[in-house]
């Protein structure tokens, strides 16, 4: 890998997206070191709670990476939350293979919007 010197700090939400547990999963990190933090997961509310949780780990100097989201696409369109904090945050979006990975196409399931920053294989 490209981080020798590197360490994880895994933390776990259980499957919920609760505010208030979020906010100190992600202030717990902060204060263990945390340098990137990375959201693979995703709301459709702009909680304000989540919203001061971002906002303190990207004054406390972290990277923040989080998912776009899948959704159901007979689903109308709804923002990705904490990706769409575009100002403080990096959006991912995921890429499908196709062809044996010779070729590559936005999920038809992937969440879109005007935050999006970069895609991957996933």
């Amino acid at each position: 890998g490209i981080g020798w010197n590197s360490w994880l700090m895994p933390r776990d939400n259980h499957g919920w997206i609760l505010d208030s547990l979020v906010y100190d999963i992600l202030d717990a990190s902060i204060n263990h070191g945390a340098h990137i933090l990375n959201c693979s997961w995703h709301t459709v509310f702009d909680y304000t709670t989540l919203r001061n949780a971002i906002q303190d780990a990207f004054t406390a100097g972290s990277n923040i990476v989080a998912s776009m989201g899948n959704k159901n696409p007979n689903d109308p369109p709804y923002t990705s939350y904490p990706a769409a904090y575009n100002d403080q945050v990096i959006a991912v979006g995921a890429l499908l293979k196709v062809n044996n990975g010779d070729t590559l196409y936005a999920r038809p399931d992937m969440n879109f919007g005007p935050f999006i920053d970069v895609t991957a294989p996933g």
